[in-house]
């Protein structure tokens, strides 16, 4: 969608002014210059599909996910969810490689006005048509399932169980402290970039972000079992057999920082290379240190991309289950954690308070980013 709003008008007038005709202009301009964006997002969904645990897991459909979480707690046989690890990273990495060679080492700009500002508004048989496909997408995939969940809630309030506050207090809290923290270490690498350009760090920055592709099972094995061996190596140290970080919270908020550092790092990047260096260097003639330079320059100019990371990452910490189901510690279950429970019970009409919780706190800032969108 953003690729498509930000093309040049000038090179499709161009192409029209040449003879192409709307549609001519379209597939062979437009498509073209768009296609980096169509190969990220195939390759975001596959690794989307690939990373799915809740889904598959109450339709009863094996994949990768479900057998690395059946290895590590139905048969406690960490070697085998391991394994089952690696190779659907190895999968993840395909496509990971394969987004990157669809883009290849193309530039892929334009200048002149966007798309957005002349939109052509459908009339007829095919206004009729776009408004039927927008509203059955919309009806199906939100009204129907919240209006089924209403009334699940509603008949059958007197059965859910006691604890629901304190899961939506985990959840949030859960997600403002993983927000944060994300923050906190993108700005960090945001900085550094912007301060000093250099392949090491820029590969390294690519490297750090990597997590967003891995699925939350392999990541939390992944992290399970160096944790438990820098536990093992403390422990001989100290003569203490307490486990200081794979039983905590810490494990958990470091598997929500590797997993969407890539969500928070993207909008803060995205901001700070819209600041020219000339304005920075306007602020330094003009008598302005570098703290004020920060504070007064920086600051504002980041805001936009500073909220949008925030909620971003808060929106996808609520609604993140495996990582959560393997390395919560006792009482800091979550509302995710409680619905993929109860759903694995059978118990439908149970999950349904937890999931308008759930929707009702996520949808807030979903609002929030398409009110500060280019719509």
């Amino acid at each position: 969608r953003s690729a498509l709003q930000r093309k040049g008008r000038s090179s499709y007038e161009s192409a029209r002014t040449l003879g192409y005709s709307k549609a001519a202009a379209f597939w062979r301009l437009v498509i073209p210059l768009t296609r980096p964006a169509w190969v990220a997002g195939l390759a975001l969904v596959l690794m989307e599909t690939l990373a799915d645990f809740g889904a598959v897991s109450i339709f009863n459909y094996n994949t990768f996910t479900t057998a690395v979480y059946k290895s590590w707690y139905g048969f406690y046989s960490h070697g085998t969810a391991a394994q089952l690890a690696c190779l659907l990273l190895l999968f993840v990495s395909m496509a990971v490689i394969a987004e990157k060679w669809g883009r290849g080492k193309g530039r892929y700009e334009q200048s002149g006005a966007a798309l957005k500002q002349y939109r052509q508004q459908l009339t007829g048989a095919w206004g009729v048509l776009a408004q039927i496909g927008a509203w059955l997408v919309f009806a199906l995939g939100f009204i129907l399932p919240v209006v089924q969940l209403l009334y699940w809630v509603v008949s059958s309030f007197e059965q859910h169980t006691e604890g629901t506050i304190d899961l939506l207090l985990n959840t949030v809290l859960l997600a403002v402290l993983a927000a944060v923290i994300t923050l906190l270490v993108a700005s960090v690498m945001v900085w550094a970039q912007r301060q000093k350009q250099s392949k090491p760090r820029s590969v390294m920055t690519e490297f750090s972000q990597l997590g967003y592709a891995m699925p939350g099972t392999v990541l939390a094995v992944g992290i399970m079992m160096a944790l438990n061996g820098i536990d093992s190596w403390i422990a001989d140290i100290m003569n203490d057999q307490s486990q200081w970080l794979a039983t905590g919270l810490f494990a958990l908020l470091l598997a929500y920082v590797i997993r969407f550092l890539r969500i928070g790092y993207g909008p803060l990047s995205n901001s700070m290379g819209q600041i020219k260096p000339s304005v920075v260097e306007t602020a330094g003639i003009l008598g302005a240190g570098k703290r004020e330079r920060l504070f007064r320059v920086y600051i504002p100019l980041l805001r936009p991309g500073v909220l949008t990371a925030l909620l971003l990452v808060f929106v996808e910490v609520m609604k993140e289950m495996p990582a959560t189901l393997i390395l919560r510690t006792y009482g800091w279950d979550t509302l995710a954690v409680r619905i993929y429970e109860l759903s694995a019970e059978g118990q439908w009409e149970l999950t349904s308070l937890p999931a308008i919780m759930l929707v009702a706190v996520g949808i807030i800032p979903v609002i929030l980013l398409i009110k500060k969108s280019d719509v």
